[in-house]
């Protein structure tokens, strides 16, 4: 997953009204603490360099399982993969679709959750 979401030597932009976005993601870790565990992912707005961001989303698809995933790809390999393309497109999807995007406010004191 980190291939994939680190690897990028493009920032995912978009426009939102008349206000270009251009983010890129620095870190992406696993959050074991809960019961439940997360993919979080940390997220630099270029174009305000003081926000940083903060995205989460379950490590498994949820209702399914890492189970049903390993069986769909045949391999732990396989099931990584897919569930870390998965992870990109929802985390493109929420910072470029119409509507959506990084929040206007930010605090320069932490990260702001999206």
């Amino acid at each position: 997953m980190r291939r994939v979401l680190l690897g990028r030597d493009e920032p995912f932009r978009s426009m939102h009204g008349n206000v270009e976005q251009c983010a890129m993601v620095e870190s992406v870790e696993l959050d074991v603490s809960g019961e439940e565990h997360e993919v979080v992912i940390l997220v630099r707005d270029l174009m305000r360099p003081g926000c940083l961001f903060g995205w989460r989303t379950p490590a498994e698809e949820p209702d399914v399982g890492f189970e049903y995933e390993l069986h769909m790809a045949g391999t732990v390999k396989g099931a990584a993969e897919s569930r870390a393309t998965v992870v990109w497109v929802n985390l493109e999807e929420d910072l470029m679709a119409v509507g959506y995007g990084l929040p206007k406010s930010c605090s320069t004191e932490g990260i702001n959750w999206f």
